[in-house]
């Protein structure tokens, strides 16, 4: 609820691990890209979305803070920067900005720091994001 999901929204989810969230991600229809470091939980998911099927989850086993996540989601950053080329509408809001992807997260204590350098340049492709920390 705290990411008000919708169902056209393109998520980042750091750290699945059994998936918990993830479920609740499908249900509300977003596209979904999830980055787990652990083989075993990765590969677990990996079966429950396999590529293909209807639920738009795409799964990567990898260290986040050494996966290329600006690549991942230049198509998001092109499309925002696109369309606010056009300037504010009159209230005020650029049109790109409703075309951000959202970070919902469930991340280690011990790298938050290092995840959060990586992610808070990236306001041109992310326009929200949403933590829990693990102890």
């Amino acid at each position: 609820e705290a990411a008000a999901v919708a169902s056209d929204d393109r998520i980042l989810e750091i750290g699945p691990g059994t998936g918990n969230l993830t479920v609740e991600l499908v249900k509300a229809g977003a596209q979904i890209t999830a980055v787990e470091k652990d083989r075993n939980l990765a590969d677990k998911l990996k079966a429950q979305y396999p590529p293909g099927d209807d639920t738009n989850v795409t799964v990567h086993e990898a260290d986040f803070l050494k996966w290329n996540v600006g690549k991942e989601f230049e198509d998001v950053t092109a499309k925002v920067a696109a369309l606010n080329e056009r300037g504010p509408d009159a209230n005020g809001n650029y049109p790109g900005d409703a075309h951000r992807a959202k970070v919902v997260a469930n991340i280690p204590y011990n790298i938050t720091t290092d995840i959060l350098k990586t992610l808070l340049p990236m306001g041109d492709t992310f326009g929200d994001m949403v933590f829990m920390f693990q102890e």
